[in-house]
């Protein structure tokens, strides 16, 4: 029997490509207790929940939107 694992390398899965991904910086957050101020800027996914339904925990909105998170993380602190 062979090992599936091994062939992966360097393959793309099958199917359309992911569309390309932007940060987006984030400094307060609703929590249990409210909505609090977060001691440094965070960087996510702009389509992560967290940031687009706002009965999701730990919603806040965001600034920016940056292509890479290297460049989020450089802007937002």
């Amino acid at each position: 029997m062979e090992f599936v694992g091994e062939n992966l390398k360097g393959c793309t899965p099958p199917g359309p490509p992911l569309p390309p991904q932007s940060f987006s910086c984030k400094k307060t957050a609703k929590t249990l207790f409210g909505e609090i101020t977060l001691p440094w800027g965070v960087c996510i996914n702009s389509a992560a929940p967290v940031n687009l339904r706002p009965d999701y925990p730990n919603y806040g909105p965001t600034e920016g939107t940056w292509p890479t998170l290297a460049a989020c993380k450089a802007a937002c602190k």
